[in-house]
Formats: structure tokens, sequence, C-alpha cells
């Protein structure tokens, strides 16, 4: 069975990078005005809700591998209630067909950012993946729909197999290559 983690704290990420904007971001569902750009904002009054039946998912589809050490959540019971999440599974691959779960969260009304540890379910501190899950299975209070107010993914940058290491940390990403990595985000998720 999997053991149930705790928060770090926020020493958790010191040093590292956010890299969730090198990533696309996809929901199993979202109620319309909430949906999954409210948790990449840099505000916490907004939100993403789900919209239909549980397990509701997040998926963070990244084009090259990269190297995780720190996922940071933060949810607010006080304002959410049913909404809040209580038990998520983070899973971890390179597509959908070969997903583990790395962790199962099991959170008591939680208020604030949450910070876990992805990098000891790794090699030396570090998780290797292309694409991350985050799939909350229940909420507080049995609520159907849910809300997250903000994620952020820490870590070292893209990994490349052929140097055994961290290749390219977020500043070697030369600028031309963010651009067609965006314009690629948003021809993918058009077609959706």
């Amino acid at each position: 069975m999997f053991e149930v983690l705790r928060p770090l704290d926020q020493s958790g990420y010191r040093g590292q990078r956010e890299l969730g904007n090198l990533a696309c971001w996809t929901v199993s569902s979202a109620k319309p005005g909430f949906e999954i750009d409210n948790v990449r904002d840099s505000s916490l009054q907004t939100f993403w809700q789900s919209d239909g039946p549980q397990p509701h998912e997040i998926n963070v589809h990244f084009v090259r591998r990269v190297s995780l050490r720190t996922l940071a959540i933060h949810l607010d019971y006080t304002l959410d209630e049913s909404y809040t999440p209580q038990k998520l599974s983070v899973r971890s691959g390179t597509c959908y067909h070969d997903l583990q779960e790395v962790m199962l969260l099991e959170l008591q009304e939680p208020g604030g950012w949450l910070h876990f540890d992805l990098g000891s379910h790794g090699k030396h501190g570090i998780l290797k993946t292309h694409l991350v899950q985050i799939c909350v299975l229940v909420n507080h209070q049995n609520g159907k729909d849910t809300h997250i107010r903000a994620i952020k993914l820490y870590g070292d940058g893209f990994f490349d197999d052929s140097l055994g290491s961290s290749a390219a940390q977020i500043e070697d990403v030369p600028e031309s290559t963010m651009r067609h990595l965006t314009a690629r985000q948003d021809d993918w998720l058009s077609l959706r």
C-alpha cells in the first residue's frame, strides 16, 4: 500500500524552478469560466472547478522529459468546503498507458499551500517524467465537483538521457523554442 504523505515546509523547493509553464495542461472536465488556466494564473481568488462525476483529473504534459522534485497545491477548505479535495492520487509516466501512482495524499481540511516531495519517488531525489496526472478521488463532505486554486511543479529542468543529468535549465531554453512550444500547445488545444 502507498504511504500517506504529509506536506513539506516551503523550504522543500528552494533553489528549484517552477516548470509548469513548460507543459500543456488538460482536465477531465471544467465548468465554463472556471477552466484550468485559473490554476496557472497568479491569483488565489480564482480556481479550476470540475464538472461531472469523480474522479476528476488534471493532466500536465511536458514535450520533453523533465526532472521534478516538488508538487505544490493551494487548497482552501474555509472557502470551498465540500469542493475541497480530501484524497488525491498523483501519477507519473510517459503517456496515459503507463501511468504509475507515485503518491496517495489524504488531506484534512487543508488551507493554503501544501508542498509534497516528488523526488523521493524517483531516483536520486528526482522524478523524471513526461506526464503528471493529479486525480481527485474524494472531496470533503462527499462533494461532487472540486476546486483547486493553484498548482506548481518545481524541479531542475529538462532531462537528457544522453548526458545523464538535467541538461537544460530553464534559462537555457531559447525564446524561439518557448514560442514554438506555446504555439504547438495552442494548436493542440484547438483540436480538442
